[in-house]
């Protein structure tokens, strides 16, 4: 994709983020700290990491994420690992029933991948749209989990960056 698609991408995904926030009296705040594990071809990497949202409205949130690599994966004499990644989502949601509810999502998200072999390390910027769907349970009024399946594509033509992130986590609502 051109630089131009990217900087519109990007400059879309903050317009929706900002607009319904200057608008919005009241809204809920949920994070999360979760693990997840981060599948590309030659790549199976656990990954550390969170989510902060905020609701615009009862189906609508607003969301960042950010995680890095706490594992590394053998690809031939290399060895490589998610140094950071860190993306911003717009996510519809359906209206919590007995604690549950389960929700879409899709945005924008960056990488940098690292490889190393010997002496030598050389690292990769991956960048590109992301989107998954996933479910929350609350336990009570503010403890819960959350599953979320992502999907990571690389805007790249010369980055085979595509990737799958399955996540659990403990979710709170504030």
């Amino acid at each position: 994709m051109t630089k131009l698609f990217k900087i519109s991408a990007a400059a879309l995904i903050a317009a929706m983020a900002i607009a319904p926030m200057a608008s919005a009296q009241t809204g809920e705040i949920q994070g999360d700290i979760s693990i997840g594990q981060y599948m590309e071809d030659d790549a199976d990497i656990v990954m550390l990491g969170g989510h902060l949202g905020y609701g615009i409205t009862d189906n609508f949130a607003v969301e960042g994420e950010v995680a890095f690599g706490i594992t590394e994966e053998e690809i031939g004499l290399a060895t490589a690992t998610v140094s950071h990644q860190a993306g911003l989502f717009g996510v519809l949601s359906t209206t919590p029933k007995d604690g549950f509810s389960f929700y879409g999502r899709a945005g924008y998200s960056f990488a940098e991948v690292e490889a190393s072999a010997g002496n030598v390390t050389v690292s990769e910027d991956i960048d590109g749209l992301a989107y998954g769907i996933g479910a929350k349970y609350f336990f009570d009024d503010v403890n819960g989990v959350r599953l979320d399946w992502t999907k990571y594509t690389s805007s790249d033509d010369n980055v085979d960056g595509d990737a799958d992130v399955v996540s659990i986590g403990y979710a709170r609502k504030f």
